[in-house]
C-alpha cells in the first residue's frame, strides 16, 4: 500500500518534499505501508520491514529514521505525537520511544490497569489499540474498555469502539454512537459549549 502526504512540513515530516508546506498530495518515500499516524510535527509509518519516523518527535529528525524496536514481535499499530511514539505489539505490549533520548520504555501501566479492571470484570481482555497525545496516552481493550495512563477511564455497560488524542485532549466513541471527551478545553475542543477543562473524568458530548 502507498502513502501520500499533504500539508504542514516545517519539520520535514515528508522527506520527499523540499518546502515547508506541501500544497498537493505527494507520495511518501516508503513502500509496503501497513499503517501510519500523523501529528502536528511528525509522521510515524508502519511497513512490512519496520517502523519509521520523520519530523519532530522530542527532537528533530529531518530524514526518515528506522526505529529498532527492542522486541521481535509483530507490530500491530503505531501512534505518534510531538513528544514520543507508541507501538502496540501482537502480545498487547506497548512500547514508547523518545527521539530526544533515543530510547525505548515499555509501558506497564496499561497492563497494571488491565489487571485491576479484570478483577472487577473478567471480560476486559488484551489491549488492541493505542493512541498518544502530548499529555495523554490512551489504550483500548478488546472488550471495549478505554483507559489512560495511569488512571482508568472506565464505564460499566458502555463499550468503547475507538479512541483518539489531540495534543492535550482525548475522545472516546462508543458502540451506540456516543462521544465522550476530556482534557484541556480552553479552545472549545471538548465540544461542551464552553472553555472549561475536564481533567479527571470523561464527559459525554451532548450535541452529537
Amino acid at each position: 500500500m502507498k502513502l501520500f502526504y499533504c500539508g504542514f512540513n516545517e519539520f520535514g515530516q515528508c522527506p520527499s518534499a523540499s518546502s515547508s508546506t506541501v500544497s498537493h498530495l505527494i507520495e511518501f518515500p516508503l513502500s509496503d505501508v501497513e499503517g501510519a499516524c500523523v501529528s502536528w510535527s511528525c509522521v510515524a509509518v508502519l511497513t512490512g520491514s519496520g517502523v519509521y519516523v520523520s519530523g519532530f518527535v522530542g527532537g528533530l529528525t529531518r530524514q526518515l529514521k528506522r526505529l529498532t524496536i527492542p522486541n521481535t514481535q509483530q507490530v500491530l499499530q503505531v501512534s505518534c505525537s510531538r513528544g514520543h511514539v507508541l507501538v502496540l505489539l501482537a502480545s498487547g505490549e506497548c512500547w514508547r520511544y523518545s527521539n530526544k533520548s533515543d530510547s525505548w520504555r515499555r509501558i506497564d501501566h496499561f497492563m497494571r490497569v488491565e489487571r485491576e479492571l479484570t478483577h472487577k470484570d473478567n471480560g476486559i481482555g488484551p489491549v488492541v489499540s493505542v493512541c498518544c497525545g502530548v499529555t495523554f496516552d490512551v489504550a483500548l481493550s478488546k472488550s471495549g474498555c478505554a483507559f489512560v495512563v495511569p488512571s482508568p477511564i472506565y464505564y460499566p455497560g458502555v463499550r468503547v469502539t475507538q479512541v483518539a488524542c489531540g495534543s492535550e485532549h482525548c475522545l472516546l466513541l462508543t458502540e451506540t454512537g456516543q462521544v465522550f471527551s476530556w482534557g484541556t478545553g480552553s479552545r472549545g475542543q471538548l465540544g461542551h459549549g464552553d472553555l472549561e477543562s475536564e481533567q479527571e473524568f470523561a464527559r459525554q458530548v451532548d450535541s452529537l
